[in-house]
């Protein structure tokens, strides 16, 4: 039996020395798209970087063509460590470190999970300083969590995914019903770029622009003004993307500011189809 269901990515981050937790993380999502994708309408799909990344030379880093193609695509990133961090990167304190910051950046669900057991005695004691201290910047800006197993990570981040899929459900963008309906959701039926806010554990916010239509948007553009008293957003990077595919979202980040206006408008245009459309949306900023 065929249904239309949308993919999450789910990016499964962590160091060398945990292969059991990593299988059993995988395992679990496939056991939820088991037990529900069928009702909810959503398939969960593992992105691993060993399994997932293309070999490729002369692309950057290796750190960069997993952040390309694995970081940059998932929804979800879960992320486990149990005795090490991990090596260092260009830009990361390690590896996983840099896809769980960049994760947080650009506001998925990140969760971020710490082995409760204790160190065995030939562990690198540098590797455990620093494994500490990115727990404790971690601890200083939201919430992790322990596992005791493999099991008990399993079945933790199962639950995790689960308020995921939840709360993208309530959101209410995109519509995937039965696609014979002639209406917005079914077949041809034009992009539509949906604005709405989010923010991080850093502190910033991003606007996020999600194509809830069923074909691709093209040469999107935003126009963004401030509404009543107060500046306008201070964004880090130009208001433009070439294109968002069906159910997929991007994020443009910017700083928390007590001189922000509270409510923005935001004009969207994008093309799709040979067609040229737009929209305009008002948007709620809270500083609390």
């Amino acid at each position: 039996m065929s249904f239309f269901a949308k993919v999450m990515s789910v990016f499964v981050a962590s160091p060398g020395d945990t292969s059991d937790e990593r299988d059993a993380v995988e395992a679990a999502i496939r056991s939820w798209n088991s037990d529900y994708c069928l009702s909810k309408g959503i398939i969960l799909l593992p992105l691993r970087w060993e399994l997932d990344a293309t070999p490729r030379l002369g692309s950057g880093s290796a750190q960069d063509g997993i952040n390309r193609e694995l970081v940059d695509r998932a929804d979800i990133i879960v992320a486990m460590f149990k005795n090490r961090l991990g090596k260092p990167t260009s830009n990361g304190l390690s590896g996983t470190a840099e896809e769980i910051e960049k994760g947080i950046e650009r506001g998925l669900h990140t969760h971020v999970f710490f082995s409760a057991g204790s160190f065995p005695r030939n562990v690198d004691p540098a590797q455990v300083g620093a494994l500490q201290g990115f727990r404790a910047r971690l601890e200083s800006a939201g919430i992790i969590g322990e596992y005791m197993s493999p099991e008990d990570l399993a079945s933790k981040a199962r639950s995790a995914l689960a308020r995921d899929v939840e709360q993208e459900l309530q959101r209410g963008v995109g519509d995937y019903g039965n696609p014979d309906d002639p209406g917005p959701g079914g077949p041809g039926w034009p992009a539509i770029i949906v604005p709405y806010i989010t923010y991080n554990i850093l502190g910033n916010f991003s606007l996020d622009l999600r194509n809830s239509g069923r074909t691709l948007a093209e040469d999107v553009e935003i126009a963004v003004d401030p509404i009543g008293d107060g500046s306008l957003p201070d964004f880090l990077e130009p208001l433009t993307v070439k294109r968002i595919y069906p159910g997929d979202s991007v994020g443009f980040v910017f700083p928390r500011s007590t001189e922000m206006a509270s409510s923005i408008k935001v004009r969207c245009f994008w093309k799709t189809l040979d067609q040229h459309f737009k929209s305009t949306k008002i948007l709620q900023l809270s500083l609390e």
